[in-house]
């Protein structure tokens, strides 16, 4: 059983005052899960079954609710996930206390899952619901209605504006801000124009004159917001694993070239540390990033690692950001994502001169960057990154000097805030096993014998 930090228990206390509906906004690293997983095993206990519905991005269905759900024994958690055969199946078992499943799943599902008598529904990074016209929206607010209990998780719920936040509260309650949005609109803000072929439209919204404080006043009602600098009781470091889970095309052509790297590890002459080198084994490296260098350049193979970086900077937010890479295309692809997304980006890797290296660095600790997108053989040494608290490891090379070099960056004198680590990892291939050879479980001729096996 797992113990908890006296911040989860705040927010158990907060859930009891608050009978059963609010939302904890806090970013990630702070133990949202556990504290939410504790609070439905309390009310199982309490009064005999909780029945909970958790809506969550497809990168955190198994490697956050489902492995953090084990630690309570009288859990029974299960992914609603695959075929639309496998995911009926799943829901017609009566044996589980929480149902784990992806928006689209909730809105295709929506009919049979409002006659289920479910007592929680739980919606993780409720800023996916933060647009009153999409359907996932309205399904989302239908649902809550029949709900007795609901918990809003976000480290970034009103990412563009606060009025963002009409949704994601009205699901909690009409009483906070209304159960109309223009009405909630126009109470609250006031609406900024632009002239766009040939008609007026909304850009967006600023408070009306005095009307900030009871907005606030409402929001904090019912919403507990919590900083990671106010979990004094936080772990300096941690390291969080997000396992990425490639779609059945990733995969088939994943073994395709598995069966082409066991053919070249089996030929005459052919040893681990002459594979480890091998061109085959780089593309399997490359093939679970998404991307694999071709005579042609890079073709993209796959978006399932890069959604799941997507949604660690939509959850991360606005804070500074490291985040690490091994392949060049990769370096590629993670910079024009970000800045698609609006995120001013700085670059470290081979090609990168000592002026633009030291602007870079220069730049992003003066928060004039918001991520810095990096290669460890390049910026492992000599540069102080401690704007960022967070740091993303996309892929893991095998040299524990560099991922070592490359953890102290962020982690070191002068920096003032608890430090997260997250590792992307496809289970079963090359990630996993980088992983275990830079944690010292494995050295790199097993590394060979586990990938082939």
């Amino acid at each position: 059983m797992i113990s908890l930090r006296e911040h989860q228990k705040k927010f158990q206390d907060f859930f009891r005052d608050k009978e059963g509906r609010v939302a904890w906004f806090a970013k990630p690293g702070v133990g949202k899960t556990i504290g939410v997983l504790a609070t439905i095993s309390e009310l199982k206990r309490q009064h005999g079954s909780c029945r909970t519905l958790i809506l969550a991005p497809k990168s955190v269905l198994h490697n956050a609710w489902y492995r953090d759900s084990v630690h309570f024994e009288n859990l029974n958690c299960v992914v609603v996930s695959g075929p639309s055969v496998k995911r009926m199946e799943l829901l017609a078992r009566s044996d589980c206390d929480i149902f784990v499943m992806g928006y689209e799943t909730f809105r295709i599902h929506y009919d049979q899952l409002s006659e289920m008598g479910f007592d929680l529904f739980v919606i993780d990074e409720s800023s996916k619901i933060k647009n009153p016209k999409s359907l996932i929206t309205k399904a989302c607010v239908g649902f809550s209605d029949i709900v007795p209990s609901i918990i809003l998780l976000s480290g970034t719920p009103a990412p563009n504006s606060p009025i963002e936040y009409w949704p994601q509260m009205r699901c909690i309650s009409k009483s906070i801000f209304g159960d109309n949005f223009f009405r909630f609109a126009y109470s609250y803000f006031v609406p900024k124009k632009r002239y766009i072929s040939r008609r007026w439209v909304i850009s967006g919204w600023d408070f009306k004159k005095g009307a900030q404080s009871e907005f606030f006043a409402r929001l904090n009602s019912r919403a507990w917001f919590l900083s990671k600098e106010e979990c004094l009781d936080l772990p300096e470091v941690q390291d969080i694993t997000i396992d990425v889970e490639l779609s059945p095309e990733e995969i088939a052509g994943y073994m395709k070239l598995l069966e082409e790297a066991r053919l070249e590890a089996s030929s005459p002459g052919m040893t681990p540390q002459k594979f480890l080198t091998s061109a085959i084994f780089s593309k399997l490296r490359q093939f679970v990033g998404g991307s694999v260098i071709t005579d042609n350049g890079p073709v993209v193979v796959g978006d399932s690692k890069i959604r799941a970086f997507l949604d660690l900077i939509e959850s991360i937010g606005d804070d500074p950001v490291v985040v690490w890479a091994e392949f060049r295309h990769e370096l590629d692809r993670i910079q024009r994502e970000l800045e698609s997304v609006g995120k001013r980006v700085g670059r470290i890797d081979g090609s990168t001169s000592l002026s633009d290296r030291n602007r870079f660095v220069q730049e992003f600790q003066e928060n004039k960057l918001d991520a810095m997108v990096c290669h460890p053989a390049a910026a492992g040494h000599g540069i102080t990154l401690t704007a960022a608290a967070y740091a993303i490891y996309y892929s893991h090379g095998y040299s524990q000097e560099q991922y070592a070099q490359s953890r102290d960056r962020i982690h070191r004198l002068g920096q003032t805030k608890p430090v997260v680590y997250y590792h992307l990892v496809c289970r079963g291939t090359p990630d996993e096993h980088a992983m275990e050879v830079l944690e010292k479980k494995a050295d790199l001729s097993e590394l060979v014998f586990k990938l082939l096996a």
